[in-house]
């Protein structure tokens, strides 16, 4: 168990360890719900309003290899595994066959790592609790599949659409052509969903639209999504979004409050892309909420990035400078 401050400051407070030689009886019932998990860490830490969440992670692991999750540990072996076979059947001038071969075979979908259903995924052995409400972390996500017979009604609803390259060299190539259609939705409909892409090189590899309670939600979906990135082998991210904006520079800024409470916020657009070789650019602009509609003030371009994607950056290896 462990508080969350912000998106890199977790501070471990407390492992409870399961001990006994007899582990036949391995039905573990739960010896307290998430809401008096709460109540009692309230008690105990004096209920910092620092702290953002509350996690609870469950891990398994034996004394001959501490440091591995016994999932994981499995996992890695399977996948050392089936690279050795692919390997070899790639080598041989017969491939192999056999209905139990193939149904491995196609579960392999990239050679250095494991099937998806092999994967003891972090966030699903973690579940994230906010200290003020006592509920677990519940967001939505929305897989978004491509609908060329809609294009029509979308060129009638928002205009001509700006045409993205095809032949691009990186996702980074997209960000200008894509702030430009985002202004369009935005303006035509007064709002623009949250829509992150991951991609491997310049192919996208995952697609989705993000919908976020709170601010627990958020650290869970980036927790998440940087898991996720590591498991497709992604290099790449891709991210359209209007968002709350408050400088995390400010004389005042509270790097643990909401920034939708922070005096002076503002709201804006933005299209990031962040590749694990070339960094991270933005495009965005201020907008204002009008009688008459929404209002763009000038575009701004950068290379900072939001807090959000420090785990991402974190299971890259790379850092970069935040800007809110």
């Amino acid at each position: 168990m462990w508080h969350l401050f912000t998106y890199d400051d977790v501070a471990a407070f407390r492992q409870y360890k399961v001990n006994g030689a007899d582990y036949s009886n391995y039905a573990i019932e739960p010896l307290l719900s998430a809401a008096e998990v709460v109540e009692n860490d309230k008690l105990a830490s004096g209920n910092s309003p620092r702290v953002q969440a509350l996690g609870m992670e469950r891990r398994w692991t034996v004394p001959e290899i501490p440091e591995w999750e016994l999932l994981d540990a499995l996992s890695h072996c399977y996948g050392v595994l089936a690279k050795l076979v692919i390997d070899c059947e790639a080598s041989l001038i017969a491939p192999l066959s056999g209905r139990n071969y193939s149904a491995f075979a196609e579960q392999i979908t990239d050679k250095t790592t494991t099937p998806n259903c092999m994967r003891a995924k972090e966030t699903d052995r973690l579940e994230l609790v906010s200290p003020k409400t006592g509920l677990a972390s519940a967001h939505r996500i929305t897989r978004i599949e491509r609908d060329d017979s809609t294009l029509p009604e979308l060129v009638e609803r928002y205009g001509p659409l700006r045409v993205l390259p095809k032949d691009v060299s990186s996702p980074l190539d997209l960000v200008l052509p894509q702030f430009n259609n985002a202004k369009r939705v935005l303006a035509a409909d007064g709002y623009h969903l949250r829509i992150q892409m991951l991609y491997r090189g310049t192919t996208i590899v995952h697609n989705e639209a993000v919908e976020l309670g709170d601010r627990t939600d958020k650290y869970m979906h980036s927790l998440r999504l940087a898991e996720l990135a590591t498991r497709l082998g992604a290099d790449g991210f891709f991210e359209i979004a209007e968002a709350w904006y408050a400088s995390a520079h400010s004389a005042t800024a509270d790097p643990y409050g909401e920034i939708s409470d922070r005096e002076g916020r503002r709201e804006i657009l933005f299209v990031t892309a962040f590749t694990r070789r070339e960094g991270v650019l933005s495009r965005w602009c201020f907008f204002n909420r009008t009688a008459f509609g929404i209002t763009f003030e000038e575009d701004r371009s950068d290379t900072l990035a939001w807090n959000h994607l420090k785990p991402l950056a974190q299971s890259w290896g790379v850092g970069f400078e935040a800007t809110i």
